[in-house]
């Protein structure tokens, strides 16, 4: 597989999971997968790979 490629899936695989967190943020906090804080802490950790991924 080119490199591209995979960049762009990994992106696409990011981007997903960011959409599937926001999505169901409110059933994973009351269900008790995340607290507020470690929600914003995944988001967020989501948001710098993705960064890193960009500047690669």
């Amino acid at each position: 597989m080119d490199t591209n490629d995979e960049g762009l899936n990994d992106r696409d695989e990011l981007l997903n999971e960011l959409r599937i967190i926001f999505r169901y943020e409110e059933l994973l906090i009351k269900n008790g997968w995340y607290s507020e804080s470690d929600f914003r802490k995944a988001v967020e950790s989501i948001i710098k790979d993705y960064l890193l991924l960009l500047l690669k």
